[in-house]
């Protein structure tokens, strides 16, 4: 599929399924997507129903899914990324999850992902194998957050309490109102 926008609305956004799921079988390819909830990332109200911008296919799908120049804001977990997904130009907003990983039997690769202000640019929910040409994180800077949009604050950038990822991630950490810094902070992540 190419060209497309999915818009979830705000009473939609309760809905605890994905906005954008692939179906699997075969080569699904999403290119020139962009999968938000009408409203612009940095006032988007933090997610509190699970919910998911785009789900890949899951487990022995014999599927090989194709991610270009995908943009998904305002979820829980913006992409849940399954089995054999490769993704590249992936920019992930205001999501309490840029990309979540759960357990795969297959890895995943990603070429360059943007993770703009979700609060875990990385979540490892089960054990899978992954590689992250380049993650290129913003984290909301002085004076960027209030109290509507204060979930935003990254709290780490890879979040794999029960070290379950197996990875390779090249990054880059800009902070707003200030520049590239020296911050970059997870949470277990052991062979990541």
């Amino acid at each position: 599929m190419r060209k497309m926008m999915v818009l979830m609305t705000i009473g939609a956004l309760f809905f605890p399924g994905a906005a954008f799921a692939v179906d699997g079988g075969g080569k699904d390819s999403l290119e020139n997507v962009f999968v938000n909830t009408g409203v612009y990332n940095v006032q988007a109200s933090k997610p509190t129903h699970g919910t998911k911008g785009l789900i890949t296919p899951a487990c022995s799908n014999a599927a090989l899914t194709i991610l270009r120049n995908v943009a998904v804001t305002g979820y829980h977990s913006g992409i849940v990324v399954n089995e054999h997904s490769d993704g590249d130009n992936i920019i992930l907003g205001s999501n309490i999850n840029g990309l979540e990983f759960p357990f795969a039997h297959h890895a995943s690769r990603f070429g360059r992902v943007c993770a703009q202000r979700c609060t875990h640019s990385i979540a490892v929910t089960g054990k899978h194998g992954f590689s992250i040409e380049q993650l290129d994180i913003e984290i909301a800077g002085p004076g960027q957050t209030d109290s509507n949009n204060k979930w935003q604050a990254s709290a780490y950038d890879i979040n794999d309490p029960g070290n379950l990822g197996i990875a390779d991630i090249k990054y880059w950490v800009v902070e707003g109102n200030v520049g590239a810094v020296e911050k970059f902070t997870r949470n277990g992540g052991a062979s990541i």
